[in-house]
């Protein structure tokens, strides 16, 4: 273990060094495809060099990681995520009332995306353009206001905006609720605004963000990927993201069926495939831990 350590770190020096010399060669030649092409190969080098031991960091955690994992219900709690905060009007609205109706409804995992405002603190919001459309203002607005300005804003004209503490305070009332998140990638504002790590699942792009959420003490970190599933065989993500498009291809589907049957934790999103009933009762649980659902309530 010791010379293996030994072996990789002296091969990480090396790997850093060659990424200097081709930047420097980058900047020598000056042209715009050598620019392009080393800062491409100096990202790929620093990614394999900062993950080099990620493998051995997620086989630790693998069963702590696992405590999601859903293989015996498809319409219960343990199998779906209320998207965007809620169902049904609630969709996307990532408010304070989407959230406590799904509450009311028997949710336990609640997505809510969030974002950083202009004065460093956490709000629920999807996009700002999106936003910036739902409460009447320019997205220009909206991305300068302070998280004390938005919170004057009302969704749809009726529906109240969720800030970081706003968020913690709802975890405080509710043990059951579970937060699920993407968008924001800030680990250490994330459990500074809402300190919940043992109930917190989110959503981290790329091995380099991964590894940055483990370092932060994010516990449940998620890997995303869209459809393919050579990242997640290679590293044996725990707890992963994907796309329901990766389920169209038969040929990716069995790979992802396969992933499922040796313990991962598939959180599956696109709500135009996932809430189809034949799309439920062939994958839930059988393929896929849980699906991020627009129309469903769970069922005792």
């Amino acid at each position: 273990m010791i010379f293996k350590k030994t072996l990789t770190s002296k091969t990480g020096l090396f790997l850093l060094g060659t990424s200097v010399l081709i930047a420097l060669g980058a900047m020598a030649f000056a042209t715009p495809r050598v620019r392009a092409y080393a800062d491409k190969q100096a990202d790929r080098i620093w990614t394999k060099l900062y993950t080099w031991d990620l493998a051995d960091e997620i086989e630790a955690r693998r069963a702590d990681m696992q405590r999601f994992y859903n293989n015996r219900t498809r319409s219960g709690a343990e199998a779906l995520i209320a998207h965007g905060g809620g169902v049904g009007e609630f969709t996307y609205t990532n408010s304070l009332e989407a959230v406590q109706d799904s509450l009311k409804r028997g949710f336990q995992f609640i997505e809510l995306d969030l974002q950083k405002t202009v004065d460093g603190h956490i709000v629920a919001i999807h996009e700002w353009p999106q936003f910036a459309q739902m409460t009447g203002k320019s997205t220009e607005e909206v991305q300068n206001m302070t998280l004390s300005e938005l919170k004057k804003l009302k969704i749809q004209g009726k529906y109240t905006v969720l800030g970081g503490d706003d968020i913690r305070r709802l975890m405080e009332e509710y043990p059951q609720f579970i937060l699920v998140t993407d968008k924001l990638q800030d680990f250490e504002l994330m459990l500074r605004e809402i300190p919940f790590p043992d109930r917190m699942i989110v959503e981290c792009f790329g091995r380099v963000n991964y590894k940055k959420a483990l370092c932060a003490g994010i516990k449940y970190p998620a890997f995303s990927s869209w459809q393919d599933t050579g990242e997640i065989e290679q590293f044996r993500f725990p707890l992963v993201v994907m796309s329901a498009y990766a389920m169209e291809d038969e040929q990716n589907a069995a790979k992802v069926r396969k992933l499922h049957e040796e313990g991962t934790t598939i959180l599956m999103f696109w709500a135009s495939i996932c809430d189809r009933p034949e799309f439920i009762q062939q994958h839930l649980s059988s393929s896929i831990s849980k699906i991020y659902t627009d129309t469903y309530t769970p069922t005792p």
